[in-house]
């Protein structure tokens, strides 16, 4: 299990947060479509996006201090993610799970009970 796995990740913060792009293969195409493949063609993994509704996640951030420097870019990032599952679930597998809603987590443990078997 991975939380923030930075082929997932280091894309979206990155762009958002307005890091150095260049000296990293994460933004060579032909670098990261092979990390990709390789990534989810060896492994098989269930790809699990945690997207409640913008606005739940818009007021956690706001009100955790912790979330100080991601503040400013919680729009682009939650977006970024949003772009990146919609991207993935046409070639991925993919599970969303909102955990404001008590079904989503139903939905999910039932998938990965299903893909486990």
């Amino acid at each position: 299990v991975y939380d923030r796995y930075r082929l997932f990740s280091d894309p979206i913060y990155r762009t958002a947060l307005g890091k150095a792009m260049w000296g990293t293969s994460l933004y060579d195409l032909n670098w990261l479509t092979d990390a990709w493949d390789t990534l989810l063609e060896s492994c098989n993994p269930i790809i699990i996006y945690c997207l409640p509704p913008f606005e739940r996640v818009q007021d956690n951030v706001m009100r955790d201090d912790d979330n100080l420097v991601v503040r400013r870019a919680i729009d682009q990032i939650y977006h970024g993610y949003v772009a990146q599952c919609a991207m993935l679930s046409a070639r991925y597998p993919v599970v969303v799970y909102d955990y404001t809603d008590p079904a989503s987590l139903e939905d999910c443990l039932n998938y990965i009970t299903l893909d486990l078997q």
